[in-house]
């Protein structure tokens, strides 16, 4: 009985610790070069940005994204590099190291850019170029598009097609003296 309460315990330990092992090495798994504090682009990134005035508040950012398809739910994640903050104006920032391009044309950017807005909600967004040591500052602004201006076209169309039935109906009032 004394034996099988050892073995037990032994048990429990050792599972305990392999369960420990492996959550911590997954966790390391997961990690981004920047929230490894030994990265030297991280610490150039922090630097330069600090240099800028900018306060780093956060490192390494992963918000989790749920897209529904077909009634099915797919989860994913948004990667930051960095949330800091300037004249209390919170901005997110990617880095780019020369495997992207920095083209504001090229979609993918706009994408990651758009979603990172989207997802965060922050004051401005940032791409840190690390080839050029500069800072670029992106925004968006999505002008009415034509399916806007015929919305607008058909709502005065409605709004025309009310006021004559009204006045129709008032005529009709005052012709058969009801009013």
């Amino acid at each position: 009985m004394e034996i099988n309460l050892i073995f037990l315990v032994f048990g429990i330990v050792l599972g305990a610790v392999i369960v420990y092992l492996l959550t911590q090495w997954i966790l390391s798994k997961k990690k981004t070069p920047l929230q490894d504090d030994h990265s030297s682009a991280a610490k150039e990134a922090e630097e330069l940005l600090k240099n800028n005035g900018f306060k780093i508040i956060e490192r390494g950012l992963r918000a989790t994204i749920l897209t529904i398809v077909s009634g099915k739910s797919h989860v994913g994640e948004s990667p930051a590099d960095f949330l800091v903050e300037k004249e209390h104006k919170k901005f997110i920032v990617h880095l780019h190291g020369g495997s992207i391009s920095s083209d504001p044309a090229d979609p993918a950017l706009r994408r990651k850019f758009i979603e990172s807005n989207a997802v965060y909600r922050p004051d401005g967004l940032l791409l840190l170029d690390m080839v050029d040591q500069s800072i670029q500052e992106y925004s968006f602004e999505f002008p009415k598009s034509r399916l806007g201006m015929m919305e607008g076209f058909f709502r005065l169309v409605q709004v025309l097609f009310i006021m004559s039935v009204i006045l129709g109906i008032i005529w009709l009032m005052v012709y058969l003296k009801l009013f």
